[in-house]
């Protein structure tokens, strides 16, 4: 290696300041310190647990979280599980949590062992399932110990692994267990497993409702804090992400796009995260956009939608109003020699294209010194760059005619 490749890894590690406060606070396995706005799910976790602290050979509770991608299940899960697990240390019972996302560990034998391997220092190489939980059960009697499995994306695992998870107490018939399992699924893929063997099994399903407009704001900008240096993000980038996010009902597609972004500008060199990255990253994240939808569209509402974007690049602002576009639109018919319709016409074609879901319309009330409303109009998920430049190619091959 010379010196110029020496001196890329040191500038490129060194040599230049992250908009990132906290990185890994961004990631999936991230454990925020406080739980936001899913307090009574954590509450009926821990009550459902409260016996293992009070009461000598509790019995095993089990039970089901449902929910779709992005409300929280897993975030609360772990944080239930770090929580109980200091609680326990703190009041001298031992109690034992492990995670498991059935993405990596696909079969009940697989967790098992890992189990087995962690506590016991066996690989249970050669044992039986059953045989490598007495295993574990023989070390749980030893130790006086609890064991609580969390086990995320459930619906990888068979069926047969699901039905002996939730059954172990069954197969200590004669004795406590001391082994617990919570499940962890969305409520769609879950449907196959709803027989009556195994819900008769668990003593408690929880489901998560999505988060809503007020949460969703709150959530992200406790985790914005925490992952960005103070002034990176600026208010109107901040509540485009936020739309974005309570548009999909998935928080995680917000933390998805925070990172995004914040490598968007680390790579560019900047210290503000602008519009135009958020869009990028709402495409990459979550892309709706399809370009096919334009085909549909009239030369003057193609027109139309080229003077929206051009405005929206030239202020970077996440919204823009109607009356402020026409006048790109305008700029946009006199440089192809073509007469640009009234603003009422343009306004019938912003119509268009918010009902056909390519643009964002909202309309809101103008400043409390004026009167009346006026439309904030913004594009779902594309970068403005991107579409601008798919508009200027469709547009050299439109006849436009009035």
């Amino acid at each position: 290696m010379d010196e110029d490749e020496d001196d890329i890894f040191q500038t490129e590690i060194y040599g230049k300041k992250s908009v990132f406060r906290n990185e890994q606070s961004l990631s999936p396995k991230f454990i925020p310190e406080k739980l936001h706005h899913r307090e009574t799910e954590l509450k009926t976790l821990i009550h459902n647990y409260r016996d293992l602290f009070k009461i000598e050979d509790a019995a095993a509770v089990n039970i089901l979280i449902l929910g779709k991608g992005g409300v929280g299940k897993t975030t609360t899960a772990n944080y239930f599980a770090k929580g109980i697990t200091l609680t326990a240390r703190n009041n001298n019972v031992k109690l034992i949590t492990e995670y498991f996302s059935c993405v990596n560990y696909r079969t009940k034998s697989a967790i098992l062992r890992e189990i087995l391997s962690r506590h016991c220092f066996q690989t249970g190489k050669g044992y039986s399932d059953d045989e490598t939980l007495k295993q574990i059960q023989a070390f749980l009697d030893r130790e006086n110990a609890y064991l609580i499995i969390l086990i995320d994306e459930v619906y990888h695992l068979p069926d047969a692994d699901i039905m002996s998870l939730v059954n172990i107490s069954e197969t200590f018939r004669d004795e406590n267990p001391r082994i617990s399992v919570i499940l962890i699924s969305r409520e769609q893929d879950w449907a196959r497993f709803e027989t009556e063997r195994i819900v008769s099994r668990i003593q408690e399903k929880i489901l998560f409702q999505p988060y809503n407009r007020e949460e969703t704001e709150d959530i992200l900008a406790s985790r914005r804090d925490f992952a960005f240096r103070e002034g990176v993000m600026n208010d109107e980038v901040f509540e485009f992400i936020v739309e974005a996010t309570f548009d999909t009902k998935n928080i995680r597609h917000g933390i998805e796009m925070f990172r995004d972004v914040g490598k968007q500008a680390d790579a560019k060199g900047e210290d503000e995260i602008t519009v135009e990255m958020a869009r990028y990253a709402r495409n990459k994240v979550h892309p709706t956009f399809r370009g096919e939808l334009l085909d549909q569209f009239k030369g003057h509402e193609l027109l139309s939608l080229l003077g929206v974007v051009r405005k929206l690049r030239s202020i970077d602002e996440p919204f823009v109003v109607v009356e402020d576009a026409y006048a790109d639109y305008c700029s946009a018919c006199e440089e192809r020699g073509i007469e640009p319709h009234t603003i009422t016409t343009f306004r019938k074609y912003i119509r268009n294209l918010t009902k056909s879901k390519v643009l964002n319309g909202q309309t809101k009330q103008i400043a409390e010194s004026q009167r009346g409303r006026h439309m904030e109009i913004t594009l779902f998920d594309i970068p403005a760059s991107e579409l601008e430049t798919i508009l200027v190619e469709m547009l050299k091959n439109k006849i436009i005619t009035d």
